[in-house]
Formats: structure tokens, C-alpha cells, sequence
């Protein structure tokens, strides 16, 4: 076990030049020491009991800091804070004849634990023959500030914030790893929570700006089950997988500005528009079921291989969203936005490759694939100020893209430094487009089809 200490440091702009290009030169020699030693601590070889052998390496650190200058510049770029860490950890757990107990290896890996903001963790345990689990973790503090970037332009008076943590998690258990059939498991999750701060403009186009408080919580799993069969030389890999995501984020105005306190003046308080109550609810779930088809084979004279996906997503959101205030002429304003949508998005793609060498200077190929991608469902828009719709509704429909593809390739090699190539391409594209602007007109269909042929002669020398 070691002990590291780690110094980054960020000089300031108000000394003079000469100071400033040594501290500069300070800060990158001293930039190294952040990331772990790449030594490992302790014997290379080991040490074995009870029939395994043992390899561990631990590097235990505590980060200080100083910053001078941007803070929120640091924060966006760096973000190491003070605090105990462990800067790296190893450990490596293997039977000696590969005939263990319950495992044969255990293989651990991490680095970040404790105060940094980035983490991750990787865990595998195997069992010859018969089992592998394969764990990832990671997990990120992200803090992003859009004013930093440039001081002079300010960008949303520094309004714009987020500062989240996302969480990243992989499960991956295989049965019968070695074998001619093998069985796929697996989960993930990704989420990310943490505030954010935004802005908006109220209640017109030349209205006021105010800015919000959100709350970050977004969450997607994934479940996933497969298997992958080797016969008579071909080699079947199939998967199928459910993807559930869904989003709750209120935005809300300040709590200091809303109930008994006096309304908010916004970003200008010279102008009459004030901003007394906001909320808006918009929870957004969808689902992504997929499949993964992949079917290959080698032989003497001949190859295929054959790949095919689909993935059927659907969604469905819904945004509320209700503010109360005066506008830029100082009169009361009542008004209400509602966004809804409820779709599905089906996509399929497929190739297959044919090679065939009926002599050792002659090869044949063709390729087809497929792409076909639809967005079919509805999506309405409606805002109501003081009682009084001021914009219609507007549906989306449909619009579908297909694509289809082939390709054939023969190359003839005549001699070791000549030979001869030919090639034929066609494809075909087609766009269908469904759209309308209210419910009074009714929907025009709009369809586009194109294709493409192309040949190639080239002589290689």
C-alpha cells in the first residue's frame, strides 16, 4: 500500500509574466502526480495459497487543491476536489491448474473510489468451462457552467448550470463460455440526477427572461438475453434485448418568488413583465425492444455472412406547463402550454455477404443490405393565454425511409503485381412523408424514390 499526494494547482493572471510562465511550468510538472503510479506494489510473481495465486496492488491518495482565476472554469474542466481517494486499486485472484473450486480467476479493478468525481470498477469471475460474470461500473460528477467560456459575452447572465452525477452499470453472465453453446444475460442502467438551473422567455417574443430550477432524474435499464450455437461449421449468434427509459424533471420557479414574496422582475427589472408562479411537469417514457441476428461460415470455396437488427421504439410524453405574471404592457397573464406525443419508431437493418473462390486468383462477392426506418404517431401542440387558444394544434403523422443496396465485386489477380477488378452497384432509396398543420386541412402524403446505378473496371498494379 502506498500513500500519494496530488497538488493541482491553477495560477492566477494578475503577476506579472515571468511568474506566470513559472508558476505555468510548476503546474504541468506537478500535472503528472494526479493519475496513479504505474508501479504495482508488491511481488510480480505473487503469492500462492491453497491452490491460487494472489496479486494485489493498492494506492491510496488525498487530493488538495488551490484555484485561482475561474472557479466555475475548474469545476467544468477538472473538478477534483479535496478528500482521501483511492487512487487505484488491483487484485487478481487465479488457480494455479485452472481446476478451481467454485472459480478459477477473479480479477478486480478500480480506480476514483472515495472523493474524486470520476469512478470506475471492473469485476470479473470466471469458472472454466462453465460460467464468466463480467461487471463494469462507472460514475461521473459532472458540473458545467455556460458562462465560463467566454467572460465578455456572459452567456445567459451565467443562468445556465448543470451539476449531475450519472451512473453507469453493466451485468454480463455467460454460461458454457468455452463451449459449442453459450448462454447471454445481461443488465444495465444508466442514470443521471442532480439540479440544474435554465432559462426562459416570458410571455411574448419580446418578453422578459427568468430563470428556473430543475431537477435532474433520468433513468434507463436494459435487459438482455441471447445465445450463440456453433454446427457443421456455421455459427449462430442471436439476442434479444428490453430497453425501458423514462424522465422526470419539474422545473420550477425560485421558491423566493413564488406564494406571499413579491414576483419575480426577471433578467431586466425595468420592464413591466413580472413573473409571480411557473411550474412544468414533463415525464417522458419510452421502451426500445430489440433483436441482434448474426449467421456466419467459412468454408473452402465459399463464405457467408449475414447480420440483422430491429429495434421497436415507442414513446410517450407529456409536458405541462402553466405561468402566471404580468406582461411587458403590465397587464395579468393567465397562461397554459400543453405538449403531447405518443409514437413508435420501428428500424430494421440487414446484410448478407456472399464470397465464393472457385480459384485461388479469383473472388466473388456480393453484398445486399437493407435499412428501413418509420416514425408513425401523433404529436399536438396547444397554448391557452388568459382562456384564449392563440396557436392550433399540429399533428405529425408518419415518415418512413427505406433503402436497399447490392453490390457485386469480382477480382482477378493475373500475376503477383497485376490484376483486374470489376464491379456493379445499384440502390434505391424511398421517403414517404405524412404531415399536417390542423385538424380543419386535411394531411398530404408526400413520396420520394430515387436510385443509383454505378459501375466500376480498375486494373491494379
Amino acid at each position: 500500500m502506498r500513500l500519494a499526494m496530488t497538488l493541482p494547482n491553477a495560477a492566477k493572471s494578475s503577476w506579472s509574466g515571468l511568474w506566470m510562465v513559472g508558476m505555468l511550468a510548476m503546474s504541468l510538472h506537478a500535472q503528472p502526480t494526479v493519475a496513479p503510479t504505474p508501479e504495482s506494489a508488491g511481488p510480480a510473481a505473487g503469492e500462492t495459497h491453497s491452490g491460487y495465486n494472489f496479486r494485489q496492488s493498492f494506492e491510496v491518495g488525498y487530493r488538495f487543491k488551490t484555484v485561482g482565476g475561474n472557479q466555475d472554469s475548474y469545476r467544468s474542466m477538472v473538478n477534483f476536489d479535496n478528500g482521501l481517494s483511492l487512487l487505484s486499486a488491483s487484485l487478481s485472484v487465479q488457480s494455479v491448474d485452472g481446476h478451481g473450486g467454485v472459480f478459477d480467476l477473479i480479477q478486480l479493478n478500480a480506480q476514483g473510489l472515495g472523493s474524486d468525481p470520476y469512478k470506475n470498477a471492473r469485476l470479473r469471475i470466471e469458472k472454466n468451462k462453465f460460467y464468466r460474470y463480467d461487471l463494469a461500473w462507472r460514475s461521473s460528477a459532472y458540473f458545467n457552467s455556460g458562462a465560463f467560456y467566454d467572460p465578455y459575452l456572459n452567456y445567459a447572465s451565467g443562468q445556465h448550470l448543470l451539476d449531475t452525477v450519472r451512473t453507469v452499470q453493466d451485468h454480463d453472465f455467460t454460461l458454457f463460455p468455452q463451449g459449442n453453446f453459450k448462454l447471454f444475460l445481461g443488465f444495465s442502467r444508466n442514470t443521471q440526477s442532480g439540479p440544474a438551473l435554465t432559462t426562459l422567455q416570458l410571455f411574448d417574443a419580446r418578453g422578459d427572461e427568468y430563470p428556473l430550477f430543475a431537477n435532474i432524474q433520468r433513468r434507463q435499464n436494459e435487459f438482455r438475453l441471447g445465445f450463440e450455437a456453433s454446427l457443421m461449421g456455421w455459427k449462430l449468434n442471436a439476442l434479444h434485448g428490453w430497453v425501458n427509459y423514462n424522465e422526470a424533471t419539474p422545473v420550477l420557479l425560485s421558491i423566493l418568488s413564488q406564494g406571499n414574496n413579491p414576483p419575480s422582475q426577471g433578467n431586466n427589472p425595468d420592464d413591466a413583465t413580472t413573473l409571480s408562479s411557473f411550474s412544468s411537469q414533463g415525464p417522458y417514457h419510452g421502451s426500445s425492444p430489440y433483436w441482434r441476428i448474426v449467421l456466419f461460415r467459412e468454408a473452402k470455396k465459399w463464405a457467408f455472412n449475414g447480420r440483422f437488427t430491429y429495434v421497436d421504439g415507442r414513446r410517450g410524453f407529456v409536458q405541462d406547463q402553466s405561468a402566471l405574471g404580468t406582461d411587458r404592457l403590465g397587464g395579468n397573464v393567465a397562461q397554459q402550454t400543453i405538449t403531447m406525443g405518443n409514437a413508435s419508431r420501428p428500424a430494421a437493418t440487414g446484410n448478407a455477404t456472399i464470397s465464393y473462390f472457385p480459384w485461388s486468383n479469383l473472388t466473388l462477392t456480393n453484398q445486399t443490405s437493407i435499412y428501413n426506418i418509420r416514425m408513425d404517431g401523433t404529436s399536438v401542440f396547444a397554448q391557452v393565454t388568459n382562456g384564449v387558444p392563440i396557436t392550433p394544434f399540429v399533428p405529425f403523422t408518419y415518415l418512413g425511409i427505406r433503402t436497399i443496396a447490392n453490390s457485386t465485386d469480382a477480382d482477378l489477380r493475373l500475376a503477383k503485381w497485376f490484376a483486374i477488378r470489376a464491379s456493379y452497384q445499384y440502390s434505391t432509396r424511398r421517403i414517404r412523408s405524412i404531415e399536417g398543420q390542423n385538424f380543419a386541412v386535411p394531411p398530404t402524403p408526400i413520396e420520394q424514390q430515387n436510385g443509383l446505378h454505378s459501375g466500376i473496371l480498375g486494373l491494379r498494379i
